[in-house]
């Protein structure tokens, strides 16, 4: 049998290429009936891929994609996102639209931050919460009874499509989902990090799940429509519920959204999210104020731009104490202005004395503790080492 040369990828399966085909096919639509057409069928093989449990055709078509078609691949994504969140469920010959959502908390502390089970009292007054501020009337809630942290979230489609089904399942059964096979998982240690509510909307099929979505003269108490509004109120009837259950962590609790654009919110909002919790975290654990921190901001590349790493340190010593890592994200790359936003951060944060490299350094860990290396005020990698008068942390934020 003759051999493939070598380096060849392997071929396409015929799912594969009918994937590629209908992405490339949305991707390059000129109308909306023309959209909703190659729209509809993409949707049907992804959801058929989904229930095979066939996560290799989807990822490598992705993989692909990315190489030749960017705007295919995002058009494939925002499809698979789209099935992976969403189903439909009936009971008692009524149809309903059940959507995964979560609700992120930004939270950091000097202790290790928990993962807490939810009592049954927290799930119902977290659930009520909800549909006070961020649902519509018509919404029913099913609770994940854990607030997960980034590790114990399923990590491939069919697994989420999975937990989706499942927490659909209990609209109809009215039983409580099991956690999940990933839940049980231990989570790193951070000092600041994600933690996440994660649960499934029902509506009436058709009807708006989020306040935002009802016309003013629709809305109810308080005349909650706009995000920014019912974000506000949402922490506020929240914190009192999450403070106990994140004890020794100082909280920031972000707007539910639909499971992946919630996602994407909390790791924008964790950048500087993180910066903050080092500037604090040095103020409080070794007397070292914002006005006497030095913080030395350095691009990180592998092929391309990766990463921002952010040094923190006294401002009349090389030392470099913690750290952040500001990964790019989505569309980001380095013709943007990152340092600008990060620099204005910083100095919101009291933080005057900063050193911004321009040229590049080398995605570099440590050989012997994995942790990444940063570059101090002379332009050289270093280590983080706390002064030896303070107990070990920590040494990088999530």
């Amino acid at each position: 049998m003759k051999r493939p040369p070598y380096g060849s990828r392997p071929r396409l399966s015929r799912e594969m290429a009918q994937l590629s085909w209908l992405a490339t096919g949305l991707a390059q639509a000129g109308s909306r009936l023309e959209r909703t057409h190659w729209h509809t069928r993409l949707q049907s093989l992804v959801a058929q891929l989904l229930t095979d449990g066939d996560d290799e055709a989807l990822n490598s078509v992705l993989n692909r994609l990315s190489e030749s078609e960017p705007v295919a691949h995002d058009a494939l994504m925002d499809t698979i996102e789209s099935v992976v969140e969403s189903t439909v469920v009936t009971i008692k010959d009524d149809t309903r639209d059940v959507l995964l959502i979560a609700c992120p908390l930004l939270a950091w502390s000097r202790y290790a931050i928990p993962t807490p089970v939810l009592s049954a009292k927290d799930q119902t007054a977290l659930a009520d919460a909800l549909k006070a501020t961020v649902l519509t009337r018509h919404a029913e809630v099913a609770l994940l009874g854990m607030l997960v942290g980034p590790d114990q979230i399923p990590r491939e489609f069919t697994q989420l499509a999975q937990l989706t089904r499942n927490l659909a399942d209990s609209f109809v059964t009215s039983q409580a989902t099991p956690l999940h096979a990933q839940a049980t998982e231990e989570t790193n240690r951070f000092l600041s990090d994600t933690r996440y509510l994660i649960a499934t909307v029902s509506v009436p099929r058709g009807e708006a799940i989020f306040r935002w979505q009802e016309p003013r003269a629709a809305s109810t108490s308080l005349q909650l429509n706009e995000r920014g509004e019912i974000g506000r109120v949402w922490s506020a009837q929240t914190l009192k519920i999450l403070e106990p259950l994140l004890a020794g962590c100082r909280i920031t609790v972000l707007l539910p959204e639909a499971f992946h654009a919630a996602c994407a919110a909390a790791d924008r909002a964790s950048r500087p999210h993180s910066i903050e919790a080092c500037v604090r975290f040095l103020t409080e654990a070794i007397d070292l104020p914002p006005e006497k921190q030095r913080a030395v901001i350095g691009p990180f590349y592998a092929q391309r731009l990766e990463e921002y790493r952010i040094g923190l340190g006294p401002h009349n010593d090389d030392a470099l104490y913690h750290g952040v890592v500001w990964p790019l994200l989505g569309i980001e790359d380095e013709q943007g202005d990152m340092p600008a936003e990060i620099e204005q951060v910083l100095r919101s944060l009291g933080v005057t004395d900063i050193v911004s490299h321009d040229h590049r350094f080398p995605m570099e860990y440590c050989d012997d503790c994995g942790s990444p290396m940063y570059a101090n005020a002379d332009g050289e990698l270093a280590h983080l080492e706390m002064p030896e008068s303070v107990a070990a942390q920590p040494s990088i934020l999530h």
